[in-house]
């Protein structure tokens, strides 16, 4: 009789390097015991990586035992020649269900011998057993047979040995050869030989070398016959006559006029002696068009001929599949032989390119950190810069697995460059798509060029070098309000949520979404799209490309949970949950668990609607996050787990469930009934939640008016998103004097004119219903008369599944009245810490009629240092405030002209006004009569009080 096996345990074993799915490894899994370890069953990869053990209840009890209890498994994961590659002992699955999926992402070079010997250096893997028993002259022979693979040099199979990746066949091709002689410089280097390397890129001896001169570029040749790099015969061909070089297509912009005499070359620059092949006046024309690119005033970089009158190119023969190279011991770049487009508008400005970087930080291949993305995704990017029609960005996203494989990280992981480094140009161009003043069609194409400009800066100003606090500091220099990748929040107990605005966070949404939204479109948020996309110019358009998810399809009582093992730093891993038509779950529950390692992750779960609307958003940066949905009218969700700097394992949930309540307030800065924040572009956060209001007069319109010494009617209004009713709902409220800068140790209990405090317990309400509930409020006046408040209202209903939506802050402010004659002044009140290096006040009117100004800009105190002040890195979690002041505001008529979509300087420098969705404002608020306050420090917003002005004619 055939066994019955009654679990499983299985999945997917993928590279961690190049994504690419391993097969012939053998997985075997174990129930982790306290006395031994007990063996469940072997299985091995299939050619599209997935495996299955399928083991019985009493391989992991015994014949003895009969109680039901769940195995606890970890797997060791072995090569062909069974050397143990990767084990997750230490991520044991504790109490797993009957059929557990276990995916493996786990880094791997199966062709490598002696693995446990190669270390990388520099980027390539070296086997040190190996490089010690190589002369000097074999290490350089190694480099030269690099360059040249058809090179005969001796000692060949002791050289594959110490650099076990040569002459092999890589999962990820490069096109470029950027530091390729950086770990061969190193290794001679510590031989006290480093030197013997400097002719090894330079022609032969006697070449015969030929010069083509632009006016500030020299590009280098030979015609020697049977030379290394002799210029191909197909590419010698001198021009019959003068042509203009244009980028193709009709109106194509001019790069230069290729010239047929060389009377006319020496006009150019008298150093031509003769005249050049089309083909070399084209490499020469590009540079040209290239560099003066660089150094214009829109894209400002720094020079990369590095205080050269002329910027060197040569042309040489490549190895493989590059086209072309640099490093920064040269003062020139190199480019091959290929008569095609992407080698004249792409090599040509990339390599150069790279040259630019060395301006700013020349240091090579650091081990970990942004050094792959920032060099090649930012060459990448600027290509695109150059010449808008190839999109080489959008095509490297989609072949070198960006999209396909989402673990790949974004940094630089054990000590190899990330696959997606070229790939990253995506990256980069959502920054400046995003986060820059140049995005009208009249800058294409470069657009948004000073947001990769900061991080330049960033990345070469800092001890650090390559460390992600560079992309930090260099979003904090770029509008708008948020963050790159951290939440912040006033407590140190990460519990009262200032902000979960990150560019990081919706650059991952904005990977699945892009295709979905178009501009026009209700739930159109430009956030989750990528611009350019929508021009559909070019040969490759994006928006015909999705990042991978796993599909998971639920139905009632359906549950199906997911484990990862090793998800990269800076990487994802996507869920679509899609309703199961014939069973429609009525409650999904997702609940997720990180364990070893991967301490800072960001979940953003998508509720899409009909058609696939955008319907909500909710995002939390929490080590275990549990959320339930109401699945009606739903039709898919999208999971996203997103990890940070600290990569490692996950365990995640899902499960229908028949009914639950889902009880939430309405956070400041988003729209009423979702959980997430309106795109800040425009400066549109006010700082007050639709959900909060003082309505005295019990009209069901914001009175704004809080008066001391009297009750005030203090209302919060709730809704249940859930299918349950409840009737155990409580609701505590707290205030404190409004600042942008809150301080989680100055709330005062709300109290009414009898001091009793304010509580309200027991309430009810409906699934799918939304109330408002008032308690009485008297404030207290300290003597300081300063009449703006902050109140916090906090709901707790046991047995409601979520936490997170249960919470909300909300500014009041007592009106300004305003004389159409003359001008009115207050004064609002400033909290500090620390102080930082750089503070300001971002004032933003809402109207064209009334504006603010500051009389007293020397009430924020500056520090000496720039401190970040962040007790830990993956959040913003801001220090009480040590210091006050108040600022002497003036309110005075204006005639301001809306905000034409574009501007991105500080509000107080536009001569603007900025509106606001009147849907994140409570009833009876006009968003013509607001204007708004905000706090910034070294960059980040803190946060921001917004006052209501009114007027009365004299």
């Amino acid at each position: 009789m055939k066994k019955q096996f009654n679990y499983s345990v299985s999945g997917i074993i993928r590279d961690s390097y190049s994504g690419k799915a391993l097969s012939k490894l053998k997985v075997r899994a174990f129930d982790k015991d306290f006395f031994r370890d007990q063996l469940l069953g072997d299985g091995i990869s299939d050619e599209n990586g997935r495996y299955e053990i399928k083991f019985n209840r009493e391989d992991f009890t015994g014949p003895i035992i009969k109680l039901e209890r769940h195995p606890d498994i970890f797997v060791l994961v072995y090569d062909e020649n069974d050397n143990l590659v990767y084990s997750t002992e230490k991520s044991v699955i504790i109490d797993a269900g009957r059929h557990t999926t276990l995916d493996l992402n786990i880094p791997f070079r199966g062709h490598i011998e002696d693995l446990k010997e190669v270390s990388n250096v520099l980027g390539m893997p070296v086997n040190m057993k190996y490089v010690s028993r190589l002369s000097t002259k074999d290490l350089v022979n190694a480099y030269k047979l690099l360059r040249y693979p058809a090179m005969k040099v001796e000692n060949l199979e002791l050289i594959k040995k110490a650099f076990p990746t040569f002459l092999h066949k890589h999962d990820i091709v490069d096109d470029c050869g950027e530091g390729m002689e950086a770990t061969f410089r190193l290794l001679l280097k510590e031989r006290n030989a480093e030197a013997d390397i400097n002719d090894a890129d330079n022609y032969a001896p006697g070449t015969t070398i030929h010069n083509f001169y632009t006016a500030n570029t020299l590009t280098a040749y030979t015609l020697d016959a049977g030379n290394a790099d002799q210029l191909p015969a197909a590419l010698s061909g001198l021009p019959a006559a003068d042509q203009n070089y244009n980028f193709p297509g009709a109106g194509g912009q001019l790069i230069g006029v290729i010239r047929a005499n060389l009377a006319d070359l020496q006009t150019v620059n008298p150093l031509n002696t003769e005249v050049a092949p089309t083909y070399v006046q084209q490499i020469g024309l590009m540079a040209e068009y290239a560099l003066s690119h660089y150094l214009n005033a829109q894209f400002a970089f720094q020079d990369p001929r590095g205080g050269a009158a002329l910027f060197e190119m040569r042309l040489k023969t490549q190895a493989g599949t590059i086209l072309g190279q640099t490093t920064p011991s040269w003062n020139y770049v190199e480019v091959g032989f290929s008569d095609t487009d992407p080698l004249h508008f792409g090599t040509v400005p990339h390599e150069m390119f790279h040259q630019v970087q060395y301006r700013y930080n020349p240091t090579l291949f650091v081990a970990g950190g942004i050094y792959g993305i920032l060099r090649e995704g930012g060459a990448r990017l600027i290509e695109d810069c150059i010449y808008d029609a190839p999109n080489r960005y959008i095509s490297s996203a989609s072949s070198d697995g960006l999209f396909s494989n989402p673990n790949n990280s974004l940094i630089d992981t054990g000590g190899a460059r990330t696959p997606i480094r070229y790939a990253a140009g995506l990256f980069w161009k959502y920054f400046a798509e995003h986060h820059s003043p140049n995005t009208n069609p009249a800058n294409e194409p470069a657009v948004g060029i000073e947001t990769y400009r900061f991080l330049l800066e960033e990345a070469g100003g800092m001890a650090a070098g390559y460390a992600i606090q560079a992309v930090r500091n260099a979003r904090n220099r770029m509008p708008w309000y948020g963050t790159f990748d951290q939440f912040s929040y006033y407590d140190m107990a990460a519990t009262e949520l200032g902000s979960n605005e990150t560019t990081y966070g919706n650059y991952l949404l904005a990977n699945y979404l892009h295709r979905l939204l178009a501009p026009g479109d209700a739930d159109y948020d430009q956030r989750f799209d990528y611009l350019e996309d929508d021009e559909a110019t070019g040969p490759t358009v994006l928006n015909a490309q999705s990042v991978a998810t796993e599909t998971i399809t639920i139905g009632q009582g359906a549950a199906v949970t997911r484990n990862i093992a090793a998800q990269n730093p800076y990487a994802a891993k996507y869920y679509t949950i899609t309703p199961d038509a014939m069973s429609l779950p009525r409650m999904l529950r997702v609940n997720f668990s990180a364990t070893v390692g991967l301490t800072d992750p960001v979940v953003q779960i998508i509720r899409l609607g009909a058609g696939d609307t955008l319907v909500d958003i909710h995002r939390s940066d929490k080590t275990n996050y549990s959320k339930t949905i109401n699945m009606a009218g739903l039709s898919k969700v999208i999971v996203i787990i997103g990890s940070k700097e600290n990569g490692g394992d996950f365990t995640i949930h899902f499960d229908e469930q028949a009914s639950a309540s889902d009880v939430m307030v309405t956070r400041w800065n988003s729209r009423v009934g979702t959980e997430y924040e309106v795109d800040p572009k425009g400066w549109a956060w006010t700082w007050i939640s639709p959900d909060i209001m003082v309505d005295t007069n019990n009209d069901g319109l914001d009175d704004v008016n809080v008066i001391f010494g009297q009750n005030n009617t203090l209302k919060v209004r709730l809704r249940n998103r859930g299918n349950l009713n409840v009737n155990n709902i409580q609701i505590d409220f707290w205030y404190q004097k409004a600042t942008p800068y809150l301080s989680a140790a100055a709330w005062i209990p709300v109290q009414n004119m009898a001091m009793v405090t304010q509580q309200l317990t027991m309430q009810t309400l409906n699934a799918g219903s939304d109330n408002w509930f008032a308690v009485d409020w008297c404030p207290i006046d300290d003597g300081t008369h300063h009449n703006h408040w902050c109140v916090k209202a906090v709901v707790t209903c046991s047995g409601d599944p979520n936490t997170d939506n249960k919470m909300a802050f909300r500014n009041f402010n007592n009106v300004a009245e305003a004389d159409m004659d003359h001008d009115f002044n207050f004064t609002a009140m400033l909290r500090f810490a620390w102080p930082p290096k750089e503070q300001m006040i971002h004032i933003i009117p809402r109207s064209k009629n009334w504006n603010l100004s500051l009389n007293n800009p020397d009430v924020l105190p500056t520090g000496k240092t720039n401190q970040n002040h962040d007790a830990y890195p993956h959040q913003l979690r801001l220090a009480v405030p040590d210091d006050l002041g108040f600022a002497k505001l003036k309110v005075a008529k204006a005639d301001l002209n809306k905000w034409d979509g574009k501007n991105t300087r500080i509000p107080q420098e536009t001569g603007a006004y900025y509106p606001v969705d009147p849907l994140t404002l409570p009833p009876g608020i006009k968003a013509n009569e607001v204007i708004t306050v905000a706090h910034i420090a070294n960059g980040k917003v803190i946060g921001g009080v917004s006052y209501k002005i009114s007027s009365h004619e004299k």
